[in-house]
């Protein structure tokens, strides 16, 4: 899916330096997705969290990764001698 994006960005493609951002982005929001579960886990009434909290930071954080990775290693390429 996201092949197709940038297929279809065509020359408004984003910089190496905002496809980081991006990547980066995504990675703070994989652990504000945890902040409800923490906030339910220290309310002190017992409640049980729930390990799909755990899923759904590592999914987001997976897209991160998937923005982050292709870039990194192709930018180093570029910049190695």
């Amino acid at each position: 899916m996201f092949a197709w994006i940038w297929i279809r960005l065509g020359r408004r493609e984003p910089s190496v330096p905002a496809k980081f951002a991006i990547g980066l982005l995504f990675m703070a929001l994989s652990f504000l997705v945890l902040v409800p579960a923490a906030a339910m886990a220290q309310s002190g009434e017992g409640v049980r969290v729930s390990p799909w909290w755990l899923v759904a930071s590592y999914f987001v954080s997976e897209i991160g990764e998937l923005c982050l990775s292709p870039v990194g290693l192709s930018s180093m390429t570029q910049l190695a001698p």
